[in-house]
């Protein structure tokens, strides 16, 4: 199976956990240097589309690995009472 991904960099926000909005950046607002420099940086170290494929088909194939291993522990359950 093969995806078509584009990384969404202007929807990239940077939310600090805490309960005031005083950290909160939205990407898109940032300078445009920076935004720019960030998005080398990922390039260089192979964050791009094609990694973005791959943790889409491994996150899918992990829900699905640990689903599967649910559903045999709850058979294993349902036997043995």
């Amino acid at each position: 199976m093969s995806w078509s991904v584009n990384i969404p960099w202007g929807t990239i926000t940077y939310v600090k956990t805490c309960s005031s909005d005083a950290g909160t950046q939205v990407y898109e607002e940032l300078d445009e240097s920076l935004t720019k420099a960030f998005e080398e940086y990922l390039r260089e170290r192979g964050v791009d589309e094609a990694l973005g494929a791959y943790l889409v088909e491994a996150v899918h194939d992990k829900e699905q690995r640990e689903y599967q291993a649910w559903l045999e522990r709850v058979q294993s359950f349902l036997h043995a009472k």
